[in-house]
């Protein structure tokens, strides 16, 4: 996905939008706050997918203050990346004030997504 396309389903402006690299393991899931419980049916077609085509999505993470990353959209891929052995992953990172910040980008998100679908 391009930085205007993630810009555009997020509402966040592109040049607060960066790309890094990151170990899956570091990307942390706020299911208390926002985020949805994980489907291991859909983790497991991922590998299945991803392990034939190596191809990697780019997934979409909050840095909040304290320096922790938290997934926004993207935490199948990672959970199915960590499984597979894969060490660092693609990510659109943005700078978060908290989960309420954070909760908003995923609600603008998933509504954006399912207007597309």
């Amino acid at each position: 996905m391009k930085r205007s396309e993630v810009a555009a389903l997020t509402r966040i402006e592109p040049d607060k939008l960066r790309k890094e690299r990151i170990s899956p393991q570091y990307l942390g899931n706020d299911r208390f706050h926002y985020q949805r419980h994980l489907e291991q049916d859909r983790v497991r077609g991922i590998i299945a997918k991803k392990m034939k085509s190596q191809k990697e999505r780019r997934i979409i993470v909050a840095k909040r203050p304290d320096h922790t990353y938290w997934i926004i959209n993207g935490q199948h891929h990672n959970e199915a990346y960590m499984r597979a052995g894969i060490s660092e992953v693609k990510i659109w990172v943005f700078d978060s004030t908290g989960w309420g910040n954070e909760a908003l980008v995923f609600n603008y998100f998933q509504k954006a997504q399912a207007k597309t679908t």
